[in-house]
C-alpha cells in the first residue's frame, strides 16, 4: 500500500504569516517531494484562511499550489479536500479544474486495516449556540446562492461584507459577544428567511 499523508490548517493568505508566499512554496515542495510515492492526500480544511468561489472567478493568488495539486491529480494520486469553516464557499471549481474529490460531511474510511474518521472538526461536539447560528447561516446553500447572484437582501449582504473586513482586520471575536438568549432567538429568524428566499427561488 502506497503512502497516505493528511494536511489540514495551512491557511494561506493569512495575515497574520508574516511570509505568506514562503508558506506556499514550503508546502508545494513537500507535494513535490511526496508526489511519485504518495496513494492518496487528505486535505482536511482551512486549507486557505479565506476562500469565495464565484461562479466565474476564483481568488487571485495560490496558483503554485493548486498547480502542484492538479499534477498529483494527473500522475494518479487522489486528492480528498474537506471543507473547513474559513474555506466552505468552494463549488466546482476544485473538481472540475484541479481534479480533486471534495467532502462537504465528515467521511468514516478504511484505509489499509484502520479505520478513520476525516473531517475539518468545526461544529463537532460544540454546544456554543452563537458559533452554530453562524455556521448554518454560512453553509445555507441558499444564502451563498444569493450571494453569488447579488440577489440577497441587502441585511444578509452587509453581513457578509462585514464577516470579510472584520477578517482582514483579525477581529472575528466581536460575532461571539451576543449573549446566548438573542442567539436563540435568531435561530427562527434565520429559518423565515431561509424560507422566503426558497419561495422566490422555487417561483423563478
Amino acid at each position: 500500500m502506497r503512502p497516505i499523508y493528511f494536511i489540514s490548517d495551512a491557511h494561506l493568505g493569512s495575515r497574520a504569516i508574516a511570509h505568506g508566499r514562503t508558506q506556499e512554496r514550503r508546502l508545494v515542495r513537500f507535494l513535490d517531494d511526496i508526489k511519485d510515492k504518495a496513494g492518496a492526500v487528505y486535505i482536511l480544511g482551512d486549507l486557505f484562511d479565506f476562500w469565495y468561489e464565484y461562479k466565474l472567478v476564483v481568488p487571485k493568488g495560490y496558483t503554485r499550489l493548486l498547480g502542484k495539486l492538479s499534477e498529483l491529480t494527473d500522475l494518479g494520486v487522489e486528492v480528498h479536500f474537506f471543507t473547513g469553516n474559513h474555506d466552505i464557499w468552494c463549488y466546482d471549481y476544485f473538481e472540475r479544474e484541479c481534479g480533486m474529490v471534495i467532502h462537504r460531511e465528515p467521511l468514516t474510511i478504511e484505509l489499509g486495516d484502520q479505520t478513520f474518521f476525516l473531517a475539518h472538526g468545526d461544529g463537532l461536539g460544540d454546544p456554543d449556540p452563537k458559533f452554530r447560528f453562524i455556521r448554518t447561516i454560512f453553509r445555507n446553500r441558499l444564502c451563498q446562492h444569493y450571494v453569488n447572484t447579488g440577489e440577497m437582501p441587502k441585511s444578509y449582504g452587509d453581513f457578509y461584507r462585514k464577516m470579510e473586513i472584520l477578517r482582514e482586520r483579525g477581529e472575528y471575536d466581536c460575532f461571539y459577544e451576543a449573549n446566548e438568549e438573542d442567539v436563540q432567538k435568531g435561530f427562527p429568524q434565520a429559518k423565515e428567511i431561509v424560507d422566503t428566499i426558497a419561495e422566490r427561488v422555487k417561483d423563478k
